[in-house]
């Protein structure tokens, strides 16, 4: 099986970002490469593990997100009648994650009640 070499300018092209981009990801040991002939050369395959890992920590990310989203979390407790009601009439001490419960279910309700007005409106 051949080896497959990119210039760091194809991978620059492939990845649409600037080919001192490419050399200080190569540089900085985020991406793998070889030096041939005082040339970087960067393999399919380290390629591809590069992104690999980059949709991962992506991904990663994208479910800190929704754990730390208290709207995330009331949405879900509202499938569950009786754990929400548990928790909503519960005795949490500050910081902990029962009160972070409670806090967004009473927010989560008072948005769905029309008593709470978001003020700002993002676009996915």
């Amino acid at each position: 099986m051949n080896q497959i070499f990119l210039t760091p300018e194809e991978v620059a092209e492939l990845l649409r970002v600037s080919t001192d981009d490419v050399v200080e990801l190569i540089e900085d040991g985020s991406l793998s490469a070889l030096q041939i002939g005082g040339s970087w050369r960067v393999t399919q395959e380290s390629l591809t593990g590069f992104l690999s890992n980059g949709l991962k920590a992506q991904n990663l990310k994208a479910i800190n997100r929704v754990m730390q989203d208290p709207i995330a979390w009331a949405n879900m407790l509202r499938e569950f009648p009786d754990v929400a009601n548990s928790i909503i009439d519960g005795d949490f001490k500050d910081g902990t994650f029962g009160e972070f419960l409670q806090k967004a279910l009473a927010t989560s309700n008072g948005v769905a009640s029309g008593a709470i007005t978001t003020l700002h409106s993002r676009k996915l």
